[in-house]
């Protein structure tokens, strides 16, 4: 299911988590694993 994603969709989706974060503080916002690794590389690359 391994889907190469590009930093585009990372962008888009930590945008969109942090907009939901702020509309809603209390609300937990779950990442998919493989979304998450994918973040984790971006960011330490």
């Amino acid at each position: 299911m391994s889907k190469n994603f590009t930093q585009e969709d990372l962008d888009r989706i930590i945008k969109y988590a942090l907009e939901e974060g702020r509309k809603h503080p209390n609300k937990t916002i779950y990442v998919h694993p493989e979304v998450f690794e994918e973040m984790m590389k971006c960011k330490f690359r």
